[in-house]
Formats: C-alpha cells, structure tokens, sequence
C-alpha cells in the first residue's frame, strides 16, 4: 500500500489507552500528514493538521471526523485500523501560519492524488464541506428520503 514511501510512525492497537497516550505523547503540536487506514480492505482516509494529536483523536473519538469514515470505524471496530504519519512539516519560525497552511495543503494533496480507495469526501486538500450550501434540488431529495425513511 505504501511501498516506496518512507513512514515516519505506524500505530495498530489505536483503540486502546496505552496507544491513544503514546499518539497524545508523541503528535501534539506535530504538523504534518496522517493516514487512517481499514485494514480489512485497505480503505484510507488521508488527512492533515497542524496538530496531529489532537486530529487524530477528534477521528478516534468520532467528534468533527469524516462521516465515511466513521461510518466504517462503526462497522469494523477502531482496532481494526491503522494510524500512519506520512509526512511531518518541519517549520520555519519566519513562515506565517497562512503559509505553513498552504505547505501542508500542498503535502496532503500528493497523498490524496496517490491512492484511489479513500474515504476523504473531497478530492481536493484544503477544502472541506463544512458550511457548504445545499441546492435546493438536493435539499427536496434529503426530504424525500427522510420521509420514505421515518
């Protein structure tokens, strides 16, 4: 899955206390690029931060994480994914955080355009649909199917 790219750190187990400590240890205010992978299927979800820690717990305790891939960490249980660091982002103190931003949009989208079976649901790094407006054509198909759906 990741041949030829060099892993800064693999975590398994990450559902228990002594890996999520290590994870807490080890990443906070780190930045760089991560990937959460199923390894049932192989699936990943392929993410950045500028603290890793504190990202990668938000998807472990299922609060401001991508809805497939929670919806797989559901059906397959957290112990059976993987945490890996891509990618770390060594800062230059003179670099605004706009511009370590736009740094590490650029990283985690040569990870994104890398690999196929994802679950980000946005191709594109850096834009998410949080706040994002829905047309009204897709607004009436959400009411249709909540109705058919009680």
């Amino acid at each position: 899955m990741f041949n030829n790219i060099p892993l800064n750190q693999i975590y398994t187990n990450i559902n228990e206390l002594s890996i999520i400590c290590l994870i807490k240890k080890n990443l906070t205010k780190q930045i760089g690029i991560y990937s959460i992978v199923n390894n049932n299927d192989g699936k990943m979800y392929i993410g950045s931060s500028m603290n890793l820690a504190k990202r990668i717990l938000e998807h472990i305790n299922n609060k401001q994480s991508n809805i497939y891939l929670q919806n797989a960490i559901s059906k397959y249980k957290l112990e059976n994914f993987t945490l890996y660091n891509l990618e770390f982002l060594y800062t230059d103190n003179n670099l605004s955080k706009t511009e370590l931003n736009i740094q590490l949009i650029e990283m985690e989208q040569k990870y994104l355009d890398l690999f196929d079976n994802k679950y980000n649901i946005n191709p594109t790094a850096g834009k998410s649909r949080i706040g994002a407006k829905h047309t009204e054509a897709t607004r009436e198909l959400m009411s249709k199917v909540r109705q058919e759906n009680p």
